[in-house]
């Protein structure tokens, strides 16, 4: 005989309850040194800084010493960052991050924008070695937007990359005016 909330419940409610607790999906992580944070734009440019993400999956983490995203090697592994815009931009979108060169040719996408963005990680020369590099433009309308980083779809071979931040910058302006 059902003894909790459940016996309240009609079975299409219950159902209704259970489909919403599934499509929800699991919390973010909570890790040292990783506060996830609205992220707006200073001087128009979009500052994604790893420890301001919220990061979802197996072994992912946030590895405090280097202020970096690493352990991706699930491809359920993700990292989303709330962001929130006054007006429109079109923006060049990069990338802060080392890849060693056993792990690279892993493909990723970055989706919250208009277009999606995806491609191919390629190797920096080892995990300590960082890399800015561009991998496309985007739009993103006013108003909140939730910007998700996360493999393509497969396998991953050794580890995706290691974050340390992406940076959505007026497009046509260089990537060091705005801090970097």
């Amino acid at each position: 005989m059902p003894e909790g909330l459940e016996k309240d419940l009609s079975k299409q409610d219950l159902a209704d309850v259970m489909a919403y607790v599934a499509q929800a999906g699991a919390p973010p992580k909570n890790l040292p040194g990783n506060a996830p944070a609205l992220v707006r734009a200073e001087k128009e440019t979009l500052t994604l800084l790893a420890k301001q993400a919220e990061i979802f999956g197996r072994d992912i983490t946030f590895e405090t010493p280097f202020q970096n995203i690493g352990c991706w090697h699930d491809a359920q592994d993700h990292a989303t960052w709330t962001v929130q815009l006054d007006k429109e931009g079109r923006f060049d979108v990069y990338l802060d991050y080392a890849c060693d060169n056993s792990s690279a040719g892993n493909r990723f996408v970055l989706e919250g924008c208009q277009p999606t963005l995806g491609g191919q990680i390629t190797a920096t020369g080892g995990w300590d070695k960082y890399r800015q590099q561009k991998i496309g433009a985007a739009t993103l309308s006013a108003g909140k937007h939730r910007i998700v980083l996360r493999p393509d779809a497969g396998a991953i071979h050794g580890a995706l990359l290691d974050l340390r931040g992406s940076y959505l910058v007026p497009e046509g302006q260089p990537l060091h005016q705005h801090g970097k």
